[in-house]
C-alpha cells in the first residue's frame, strides 16, 4: 500500500514533469505552423522519455491512473497559464533562428544547383565518350553490318 505522502510526492513530481512537457510543447509550437513532422517527433521523444522516467524511476513501476494524470494536468496547466505569456517570446526566438539560418539555406540551395550540374555533366561526358569510341578490331559496327 502506498502512503499518502509518497502518493502526493509522486503526484507533484508528475505535475512538474508535465510543466516541462508544456514548456517543450510551447517552444515547438511556432515550428508546427510549417511542417509538423519534425516538432511532433521531438515532442514524442520527450514525452516518451518523461513517461519512462516518471513511471520507472520515480514511481518504480507502480503506475496508477492518478499518477499518469499528473503529467497531463501539468502540461495543460502550464500551457493555459504561463505558456500563453511565453508564446510571443518563443515566436521571436524562432524568427531570430530563421534569420540566422537564412544564409545557410541559400548556401545549401546554391550547392545543390552546383552538385546537380556536376552530376549532369558527368552523365553527359560518359555518354559522349561511349558514342565517340572506335570499334574494336574484329567487331563490326552496327552501321557496317546493314
Amino acid at each position: 500500500m502506498t502512503t499518502p505522502e509518497v502518493a502526493f510526492w509522486r503526484f507533484l513530481t508528475g505535475l512538474v514533469l508535465g510543466c516541462v512537457l508544456g514548456i517543450i510543447y510551447g517552444l515547438l509550437r511556432p515550428i508546427r505552423r510549417g511542417k509538423a513532422i519534425f516538432p511532433d517527433l521531438v515532442f514524442a521523444f520527450f514525452t516518451g522519455w518523461i513517461y519512462l522516467y516518471y513511471g520507472f524511476a520515480l514511481c518504480r513501476g507502480d503506475l496508477r491512473m492518478g499518477y499518469l494524470a499528473a503529467p497531463i494536468l501539468g502540461a495543460i496547466a502550464w500551457d493555459r497559464s504561463v505558456g500563453q505569456w511565453l508564446r510571443p517570446i518563443f515566436d521571436e526566438f524562432w524568427r531570430i533562428i530563421a534569420k540566422i539560418l537564412r544564409p545557410v539555406g541559400k548556401i545549401l540551395k546554391k550547392s545543390r544547383i552546383f552538385v546537380k550540374f556536376l552530376f549532369a555533366s558527368g552523365r553527359k561526358w560518359v555518354t559522349m565518350k561511349k558514342r565517340c569510341r572506335r570499334p574494336e578490331e574484329g567487331v563490326q559496327d552496327e552501321e557496317e553490318s546493314v
